[in-house]
């Protein structure tokens, strides 16, 4: 630690000490007219009559009746005035006692932290201020208003769980103003219940200030910290840190944007969940910026938005978010009902910066414009407009590689009737803090817009799930002699970290690919390297080459492939493995013939709190010096097979109703087939007769990392998306690809 963080601890530790003596200065003296919230926020001109309105109030009246939805957990029957400090999963109540005498992180006495917390997010008492809103009935003012009292007694200044973390007091601190500002016409708000409860969100918010985490978790929790003090210093500029807390807010978020936001956008986590509340947070701080009459300078906006790019990046045909590293869960807004709040995310910042390419299809407008900073005069705005059109060059066919990140998505789209495959690799950086994953070289898949092959998900952050579901062992890699690639410590630490790193991504007319690296030490200092290229044949299969160079020969190598919740796996009468959900064929695995495949049992978790048993393809295989498999993975009754005529060497051959193709992976050595001798890394050979006379010789396309001598001329690849054709003449004694 540097002297300055070690004095800043230590300061803060005498304070937590000194505070519960001399507690500070009361609430602020402000005038009746300054307890009314000062936003950039505009509600919806239609809100009372949007197509969503009848779902705002019946939310709202099973919020009423402690009918909430939380996480993944589903829908949970707590009553009408929930207990602020019980766990709602196990029902342990932790501590009524000073914030910082609270073990948190122990699951024995507080329960699950993170759904405490998220109950006391009050994002669920916001739904009952839109249902005042959309009604105009005074009786959901008044429960809102009721709420925050009750949370007030139940929550004495600096006592119990929900003082632990300044980021919850931030966040929740944002749906207090939210609430304060859609009741504001009510009867109900009259000063002498509001006073008190802007007394009391002063009080939290000088315990932010006070109890930033710069040193603990600079990370989204600072920012989101950051965003709290803006927020509310800026609603309720009476209060006499205001101007301070506005400053501070200010200088962390444009500090801590370029910090934890790379060039492409990529959050510095490696955590896909936790691009979403980067995004969300500092799409919410730019307005208020604004407001407060805070500088926003041109590149503050331009790293904002790539980092909604990016996050674009990683979601799914179906519009579920990929999940690389830890999903949370939570989220800054809950406007909307359902598990993918990244949607509206998006939404909101399409329409902040213009930019109708952000759009989710099928996302309805309400949900993003109804606390939106931004003027909307109805259906008439450019970008809902314009969301039909939302689809950009790269959704046909191709790959979108984020430099810094190292997220490849592959993209492959049936003009016919617009289905999707897509892969999304995670070749990146082992990421900043504790919500990375040992998952480098992971793959995601959706086949005909539907996820196949996962990331296991999360599920929680305490007990031996939290554990397993970080090891490489859960994710869609290569396992090494049963180690994982980075060595925990502790639920949100780790001792030693390995990353990947993209190679190259390119794409010609009918091939796309990704070629990502994992070099470095285990935690014995055994070298260890793994390749992997993602292959997508356009229209037909993706093919998974994994290149391994082991220091022990004999140790044991594990491919798995989790699938998505609710499929079950079958085999073939020819040996293909398919995947069915509830007996309908979704895709099919052909196996490199050189390894042993079995199905196993293991968790998925979906949406945090939510885990299922799930089906996992593990293939096997002993290592050797220098190792290479191939697995084909499509559409079940399109995808071809896949053969390996010698294990002993690294050739296999696809083949299906639209020809034969040739992977070559010589790397160290060469591979000869037929007449074509071929050096490197990787090389695809494609033959082709379209557009060719009938009698013609064929026309061998060849793509890849390497160099190819045939009838004594050689042909060096270098990669690019540029294919180069072999005239195949007769002399060539080259089997037939037909």
């Amino acid at each position: 630690m540097s002297p300055q963080e070690i004095g800043s601890r230590a300061l803060r530790r005498l304070l937590d000490e000194v505070e519960p003596v001399f507690p500070g200065a009361g609430p602020s003296n402000l005038q009746d007219s300054e307890l009314v919230p000062r936003t950039p926020w505009v509600i919806h001109p239609r809100a009372s009559s949007a197509p969503d309105s009848g779902a705002i109030v019946t939310r709202a009246e099973a919020a009423m009746d402690g009918r909430i939805s939380l996480l993944g957990l589903g829908t949970l029957d707590l009553g009408p005035d929930p207990d602020s400090h019980r766990d709602p999963t196990t029902g342990l109540r932790s501590p009524l006692v000073r914030w910082n005498r609270i073990p948190y992180l122990d699951a024995g006495i507080v329960g699950d932290h993170k759904a405490v917390w998220e109950l006391n997010r009050h994002q669920w008492i916001t739904w009952i201020a839109q249902a005042f809103v959309v009604t105009g009935e005074e009786r959901y003012a008044d429960f809102a208003i009721g709420a925050l009292e009750r949370w007030i007694r139940e929550n004495p200044r600096g006592m119990g769980i929900n003082w632990v973390s300044s980021l919850e007091l931030s966040l929740r601190a944002i749906q207090w103003t939210a609430v304060l500002h859609l009741v504001r016409g009510s009867t109900a708000a009259i000063t002498e219940r509001i006073r008190p409860i802007v007394a009391h969100l002063e009080f939290q918010m000088r315990h932010v200030r006070t109890h930033l985490s710069t040193w603990f978790a600079p990370n989204t929790h600072l920012t989101g910290e950051a965003l709290g003090l803006l927020v509310v210093g800026t609603s309720f500029a009476g209060f006499a840190a205001a101007a301070e807390w506005r400053a501070c807010a200010a200088d962390i978020l444009r500090t801590q944007l370029f910090r934890q936001v790379s060039a492409d956008g990529s959050y510095f986590e490696q955590s896909s969940w936790y691009q979403a509340y980067t995004v969300d947070f500092f799409v919410e701080a730019l307005p208020w910026l604004e407001l407060a009459g805070l500088p926003v300078p041109e590149s503050v906006r331009q790293r904002v938005h790539a980092a909604a790019r990016y996050l674009q990046m990683a979601c799914r045909p179906d519009g579920s978010l990929v999940q690389i590293g830890d999903d949370d869960g939570g989220t800054l807004w809950r406007l909307e009902s359902g598990e993918r709040p990244h949607l509206q995310t998006l939404a909101r910042a399409a329409l902040r910066f213009d930019d109708p390419t952000l759009w989710p299809a099928g996302f309805p407008g309400e949900h993003a414009t109804w606390l939106l900073a931004t003027q909307i005069d109805g259906d008439e705005s450019g970008v809902l407009t314009a969301r039909s059109a939302r689809h950009s060059a790269m959704d046909s066919f191709g790959a979108l590689v984020g430099a810094d990140g190292g997220l490849v998505r592959m993209v492959d789209r049936d003009d016919r009737d617009g289905s999707i495959d897509m892969a999304l690799f995670d070749a990146g950086p082992h990421g900043m803090y504790g919500h990375p994953h040992a998952d480098a070289l992971s793959v995601d898949l959706s086949i005909n817009g539907r996820p196949v092959v996962v990331d296991p998900g999360t599920g929680s952050y305490v007990g031996a799930l939290r554990a397993q579901l970080r090891s490489t062992a859960a994710h869609a890699t290569l396992e090494y002699d049963g180690r994982s690639t980075s060595v925990p410590n502790g639920a949100f630490g780790w001792t030693t970290t390995r990353g990947g790193t993209v190679l190259n991504s390119a794409a010609g007319a009918s091939l796309s690919w990704a070629h990502g690296r994992l070099a470095g030490s285990l935690a014995d200092g055994y070298l260890f390297e793994h390749e992997r290229v993602i292959l997508r044949l356009r229209g037909r299969a993706w093919m998974i080459l994994d290149l391994v160079t082991a220091p022990a020969p004999g140790a044991p190598l594990c491919l798995r492939l989790p699938l998505a919740e609710g499929l079950e796996v079958g085999r073939t009468e020819h040996g293909t493995l398919e995947c069915r959900r509830l007996g309908e064929a979704i895709a099919s695995v052909c196996v490199d013939p050189s390894l042993g495949t079995q199905v196993a049992t293991a968790a998925v978790s979906s949406a945090y709190g939510r885990v299922a048993s799930g089906r996992v393809l593990e293939m096997r295989a002993v290592a050797s010096r220098e190792s290479a498999f191939c697995t084909a993975i499509g559409r079940t009754g399109t995808l071809g097979t896949l053969s390996r005529p010698d294990v002993t060497r690294n050739l296999w051959t696809y083949s299906d109703a639209l020809g034969r193709v040739v992977l070559m992976a010589p790397r160290d050595g060469a591979e000869q087939w037929g007449g074509v001798r071929a050096t490197g890394s990787w090389i695809v050979l494609e033959q082709s007769r379209q557009g060719l006379p009938s009698g013609a010789p064929a026309l061998l396309r060849a793509t890849g990392f390497g160099a190819l001598r045939y009838a004594g001329v050689e042909r060096v690849l270098q990669g690019t998306s540029e294919e180069i054709e072999i005239d195949l003449t007769p002399d060539l004694s080259i089997p037939s690809l037909s």
